[in-house]
């Protein structure tokens, strides 16, 4: 048996009583105060990674310097990827590989890294 607060009066009363003593009111007695659940710690944190993973990629929009860098990458890997082909012959694979390594350097002088 606990005691709840009337719904109309806000006196005490048991909950098991049919009507208030004091008021008359019919059953239905709201509860003090009821115990709110606790959000579990294990399902909040990555829920909440989650959402602001999310959040980040949803906003991130590449620069035009990010767009020429990747393309610009993309053009060097395509010049390696030419060298090593087994149908050029030495002369012209060591064509390539220069060609390659200028275009490396030219990205770290532009870029400050490497690609």
């Amino acid at each position: 048996m606990a005691i709840v607060a009337c719904r109309e009066c806000k006196l005490q009363v048991s909950d098991i009583a049919s009507t208030c003593p004091h008021c008359g009111v019919a059953r239905r007695f709201v509860p003090e105060a009821t115990p709110k659940k606790a959000v579990k710690w294990w399902i909040a944190v990555p829920l909440g990674m989650l959402a602001l993973f999310l959040f980040a990629a949803a906003f991130h929009r590449p620069t035009p310097e990010d767009r020429e860098m990747d393309g610009t990458r993309a053009g060097i890997d395509l010049c390696w990827e030419n060298q090593k082909r087994k149908s050029n012959d030495p002369g012209t694979a060591r064509f390539i590989a220069s060609a390659c390594e200028l275009m490396e350097a030219n990205f770290l002088t532009k870029y400050g890294r490497k690609p």
